[in-house]
């Protein structure tokens, strides 16, 4: 009796639980870890279920109530699932060392002459970042494409050409020597937060979305024009 007890108050104190998160994968290897331990830190009786994949298969999850939160990008309204859009600043980087440092921010006219690392071409950034580079009349000299900005960050390190993303994958790589610069224009990178709408949250799964999406604030855009 006592341990159910104990086991009741815990989960009233919202010191317990099971929380199943989806998310990109990137963020499995980035920020979630981070917030995750900070968590977890004061909550020794919550355990957790972390799902790295593609956009369109956390999409069938959350419809199918099969996690409790999800974290993507290119998220199209759906009414089994609740979403809040989290619209974060972009970044320019490039390895330490290139003539890109002496500049306070990249335009198209500064890239004219790189090699451009690049998210999938049927994402919505893409587009957004082609039409700049259009409107600038520069040639945007696509080199190699990948899924997620994590992945561009890896390649810039290496000097494999330069990338536009997220800043809050940039910042992740700065202590291994990646460089970063705001880019203009603003192309906020939309991040959406997802749960199903029919499955009742746990009070702790709704504390750690809370806590996750503050930890979003640093990296978040003033204001969108449109």
């Amino acid at each position: 009796m006592k341990q159910i007890t104990d086991v009741s108050q815990d989960i009233t104190q919202r010191k317990a639980g099971h929380i199943r998160v989806a998310c990109l994968p990137g963020f499995a290897t980035s920020h979630l870890p981070q917030v995750v331990a900070e968590f977890l830190k004061d909550r020794p009786g919550v355990t957790m279920t972390i799902e790295p994949d593609r956009p369109e298969r956390i999409l069938e999850w959350m419809i199918g109530e099969q996690y409790d939160f999800g974290i993507t990008d290119s998220f199209i309204s759906h009414p089994a699932v609740q979403n809040t859009d989290v619209h974060l600043r972009t970044v320019c980087v490039f390895p330490s060392g290139h003539e890109l440092e002496s500049v306070s921010e990249v335009t198209p006219k500064e890239l004219e002459n790189e090699k451009v690392i690049y998210t999938r071409r049927d994402s919505d950034f893409f587009a957004r970042l082609s039409k700049a580079f259009q409107s600038a009349n520069i040639s945007l000299n696509s080199h190699i494409e990948v899924r997620q900005f994590t992945a561009a960050c890896e390649l810039a390190l290496r000097g494999v050409g330069v990338s536009v993303v997220s800043e809050l994958d940039a910042v992740q790589y700065a202590h291994l020597g990646l460089c970063y610069r705001p880019f203009v224009p603003v192309l906020p990178h939309t991040l959406s937060l997802v749960r199903p709408i029919l499955k009742q949250p746990s009070l702790v799964t709704l504390e750690f979305i809370e806590q996750f999406s503050e930890s979003l604030n640093p990296f978040r855009v003033k204001s969108i024009m449109r």
